[in-house]
């Protein structure tokens, strides 16, 4: 590891340290309970997929972001999923960054993907853990504006209902008081996009010279409980009752705008899709909810990016 690497992660834990000790972390004192590193707390339900600190798996590379969690790809520059936990305290209306940047925890031994990649690619530089989701304070925000945590998604997709779920995690947490754990990532391979200039479409498989994959489809996964805010393990407030979510939205020009419902499936889906399994570590509680597709009436919440364009 070279020396500009070690400083790198040095910096970051000063950075983790110092979340902890701010008003901001709703996670200190279980963690301090349960003897667990700050970024644990976005993979205390489980890991989706073994992915490992390590130069022998460039492939399923595991960084453990203050904010965030994620396995990271080589071969496709993109993370294979994202795994987050969302709470009223990590939202607010800090800034967002004007430019993605290089992920400094990722080694130098593993390739970079640069904002520019994405340059007139037709695709957006679609967020997985997204700003608003971690917009209490700058330090947040900007966290999520790094190449890692991102994959090529069509503007209709990333803008639409992809944009409405995740106003409606907002709402969860904000409205009714609940926390999520959320995991997000691509499937597949071969997507379409949209030039903003021309409006002309695109059908891709991969960008940038081949180094990052267009994927197929995106995904996310929820799970919603109660916080009893009582210092207690997490994995305690999963019950058999426990609200799970799941979508598979394809990554092009077809998504509607504002109607991320449609694309609801079972949990087992996704994971038959992926391979992955998702909060594993709470399994014989909610084996039964992942056979389910989430139900509930959603309410239409306002949209960032306002009414649907035209066709």
């Amino acid at each position: 590891m070279s020396l500009r690497h070690r400083l790198t992660v040095l910096l970051s834990f000063v950075g983790i340290a110092l979340f902890l000790g701010s008003a901001a972390s709703p996670s200190s004192s279980t963690l301090a309970a349960e003897g667990l590193a700050p970024s644990a707390f976005h993979l205390i339900m489980g890991q989706p997929a073994s992915a490992k600190t390590d130069l022998k798996h460039k492939d399923t590379y595991l960084l453990r972001e203050p904010y965030f969690a994620l396995s990271y790809n080589e071969s496709k520059g993109t993370p294979n999923w994202v795994s987050w936990h969302l709470s009223s305290d990590y939202v607010g209306d800090a800034p967002r960054r004007n430019r993605f940047t290089a992920d400094g925890l990722l080694p130098e031994e593993i390739t970079h993907i640069k904002h520019d990649d994405y340059t007139n690619s037709s695709f957006q530089r679609g967020h997985m853990c997204p700003h608003s989701d971690r917009a209490a304070n700058k330090e947040m925000s900007y966290a999520t504006f790094v190449m890692t945590n991102v994959v090529p998604q069509s503007p209709r997709c990333n803008e639409g209902s992809w944009e409405s779920l995740e106003a409606y995690c907002r709402y969860l947490v904000t409205e009714k008081g609940k926390d999520l754990f959320i995991v997000a990532g691509p499937i597949g391979k071969g997507g379409e996009g949209e030039n903003p200039k021309t409006q002309e479409r695109k059908r891709a498989y991969s960008i940038a010279d081949g180094s990052v994959t267009v994927p197929a489809k995106v995904f996310k996964v929820i799970m919603v409980v109660e916080n009893p805010e009582n210092g207690s393990n997490p994995r305690t407030w999963v019950d058999d009752d426990t609200r799970l979510i799941a979508v598979i939205m394809p990554n092009d020009m077809s998504v509607e705008w504002n109607n991320w419902p449609k694309y609801r499936v079972p949990v087992k889906e996704v994971e038959e899709a992926t391979n992955f399994m998702f909060f594993s570590a709470v399994q014989v509680k909610i084996m039964d909810k992942k056979a389910e597709v989430d139900t509930e009436k959603i309410p239409k919440l306002p949209k960032k990016h306002g009414q649907q364009p035209p066709e």
